[in-house]
């Protein structure tokens, strides 16, 4: 294959990896919301639910950008070959040499505008679990100390009044 091939075969494969990542993206800004409309007491709303066929979803398509990535590798090494590239800037070396074409730049540059965003929606719903995680695990802490309570005033009684019993 020519490296003019190549360049569009790669043009055309990284269009296709920016619509699934911007899926990615739609889908992790579903996440978010879900998260930040989760209240632990209702109980009503399944949460886990819709949290769970995003991610299934979200699995699916990130399958998609495996199978994507596998594409750029063989297409990757044939250009490293072919125009003399370094191993770890070759897109970088590509985009800035004569055999790039503008739709390969702006696709590169969307996709790096998309990874961004996508990581920083991606921190924002750590960060959201972790909070959801915490007011469970102080809930939790919550529950057990009234149930300590519980157990210990419900013990108390039964052997002060065993011991009542015991006297008359």
């Amino acid at each position: 294959m020519k490296a003019k091939q190549i360049v569009t075969s790669l043009t055309k494969i990284y269009s296709s990896y920016l619509e699934l990542c911007q899926q990615v993206l739609a889908l992790t800004l579903q996440q978010q919301k879900i998260l930040a409309e989760i209240e632990i007491e209702d109980s009503e709303i399944d949460y886990l639910g819709q949290l769970e066929e995003l991610l299934q979803e979200k699995g699916t398509v990130i399958e998609k950008l495996a199978e994507l990535e596998k594409k750029v590798l063989v297409h990757r090494e044939d250009i490293i070959k072919k125009q003399n590239l370094t191993e770890e800037n070759w897109l970088l070396e590509l985009l800035e040499s004569e055999l790039s074409t503008e739709e390969l730049k702006d696709i590169v540059a969307k996709l790096v505008k998309v990874s961004r965003k996508l990581e920083a929606t991606d921190e924002k719903n750590q960060e959201l679990i972790q909070s959801k995680s915490n007011q469970i695990t102080e809930e939790i802490k919550q529950i057990k100390q009234g149930v300590k309570i519980n157990k210990s005033y419900n013990s108390r009684l039964r052997i002060h009044s065993t011991y009542i019993d015991d006297k008359s």
